[in-house]
Formats: structure tokens, sequence, C-alpha cells
């Protein structure tokens, strides 16, 4: 009888608890009355970081569910050495080719960054005015996309790009995809491109790929979006080419620091500060996978191959 602790049951999808149900395993929140040394299985998303001082009451823990595909809010090596078994997304690619939902509010950024649209839209709801000629935007079509990381989100934008007419080139070098334009280089994508797609996971070789090392080679009035991870890019350096008009605006769903953030403590961060006077910054709480759909499918998943363990 195993007994399972969801520490982010709202929303939780009500097919995975029918499962959990099915196998006549115990189910608990935190606001049940129990012994978190009796605790066999966790479930998490993205509230906390799981690190020794985390897991220092879970005595007994033998699994962590977390339905993401990104893992860096959890100490791998910890839980290798403990003997803990991660259950997550990490490459289940056949699975993951129908959450789109990260893809789908990358667009989203891309095109509310290229037209201005939240600013235009404080405009006239905060401003109560209608100047239309101050929020000039840029068209999409013919323009080029440089995608860092050409996987499956990658993949996914490129083809959202390609329905917008605009150019497709990646920078990849595991992937040799001949329908779009490679860059051997990621200074040649930076330099050309109009727009750059970030995707790539977070590693020691994809940290800071955007820094002061490469930042001015970036072409002028570029936009950045990036739905990966705030590390990938060294935000000191976004904020430079925010504050000298290099660039024409940075979208994220990311930052840096955000596994510190809960809702208990209000949230500290430079770009944070920065977007209060420079609108061309547009800064989401790490939304793009946390539509129903998605989160309903990934924690289906997870709760199935729990169930295929035993």
């Amino acid at each position: 009888m195993l007994n399972i602790l969801n520490i982010e049951p709202n929303g939780f999808s009500v097919n995975a608890l029918k499962l959990i149900k099915s196998k006549k395993w115990n189910y608990f929140t935190l606001n049940d009355d129990v012994s978190l040394c009796k605790i066999d299985v966790l479930i998490i998303r993205l509230s906390a970081y799981i690190n020794s001082e985390f897991l220092m009451n879970y005595k007994n823990l033998k699994y962590i569910i977390s339905p993401t595909t990104g893992t860096d809010h959890i100490d791998t090596d910890l839980l290798n050495k403990k003997g803990i078994k991660l259950i997550c997304l990490k490459g289940e690619n056949k699975f993951l080719k129908k959450i789109t939902s990260t893809a789908e509010l990358h667009w989203g950024l891309l095109i509310s960054l290229s037209r201005n649209i939240l600013a235009a839209n404080e405009h006239v709801v905060n401003d109560k005015k209608w100047l239309r000629d101050n929020f000039k935007g840029v068209q999409l079509s013919e323009k080029e996309i440089g995608i860092i990381g050409l996987g499956r989100l990658g993949t996914i934008i490129a083809e959202y790009a390609t329905a917008f007419n605009m150019n497709v080139s990646y920078f990849d070098p595991f992937v040799n995809e001949t329908k779009y334009n490679k860059y051997q280089k990621l200074d040649s994508l930076l330099r050309n491109s109009d727009f750059i797609s970030i995707n790539v996971p977070l590693n020691k070789s994809t940290e800071k790929m955007i820094s002061s090392d490469n930042k001015d080679i970036i072409k002028q009035g570029s936009f950045i979006i990036n739905t990966s991870r705030g590390k990938i890019v060294d935000e000191s350096s976004i904020i430079d080419l925010i504050k000298r008009k290099k660039i024409g605006g940075y979208a994220t769903d990311v930052l840096s620091n955000e596994i510190q953030f809960s809702d208990k403590n209000s949230v500290k961060n430079n770009l944070i500060k920065l977007s209060e006077k420079y609108k061309n910054i547009l800064i989401t709480p790490h939304i793009g996978g946390a539509t129903r759909d998605a989160m309903w499918l990934t924690e289906d998943f997870c709760i199935n191959k729990l169930i295929s363990i035993f």
C-alpha cells in the first residue's frame, strides 16, 4: 500500500486521482493529518526546490513525481544518493509531441512583444488614450527567426513561423534539418536574426548562451523570446541590451532566480524592476505548461508510469 502526498493538489487531474484510487493507494495533501515520514511517493510541480533540507522529514520516500520536462528544481544527484527514483517527462519525446502549450505561449509572447500589445492595452485602459502611432510594431512576414535548439518545442515554433511566412534558421549541433537554414555557430544566428527564439534545456553547455561574450553582435532591434530557463541567458547582459536599445525587446516566461520565489515572498529580480520603466520587457510566471490540457495529460502520464512500475 503506497502513501502518496501531493503538495500541489490544486487543479490536479481528476483522471489521475481515479487511477490512484483504483490501486487503493492512500492519497494525501498537506491539509491532511499525515506523517511525512510515512510518505512513499511525493507529487510536485514547480513550487519547491527539492534538496536535502526539503527531504529531511521524508525518511521513507521512494519516488518523486514531477510532471515536468526540466528538473533544475530537483537535486537529482541527491535523489540518486538516497535511492529515490524520479518520475518526470524528460526523454518522453513520443508523448510530448502532443503537448504544445509552451510553444503556444512562446508564440504569444513573440507577437505581444513585436506589436507592443501589453503597453498598448495599458495605454487605453489606464491612460484612457487612443494614440496608435505610439505603438508601431514589426511585421513578422519575411523576417528571420533564429531558433536556438530545434528539438520538440523549437520544431513546433518553426512550423508556426512558417505559417507566418517567416524565414526560419536555427542553431543546434545535434540536429540536421534540411528544411530550414542551419547556422554552424551561435554567433551567426545572433548576428542575422530579427527574432531569437530560445528552446534548449539548461545544462553546463547552455547556461548563459547569451552573455557579455556575444551580446554586442546581436542584430540591432532584434527581439529575444525565452520560455526555456532563466539561466540560459545572462540577465545582466539582457538588461544592458535593453538600456542601450540594442534589442527591440525581451519576453520571458522564466527567470534565473525563480526557484527562490514562493507564495510567501514578493518576487525580486532586476529584470522585473527594469520592466517598470521599459515596456518592451514582458515577464510571465513560468506559465508555459500551465494549461489545464497539458497539466492533466502530463499528470495522467506520470501516474501511469508509477502504476507500470508496480
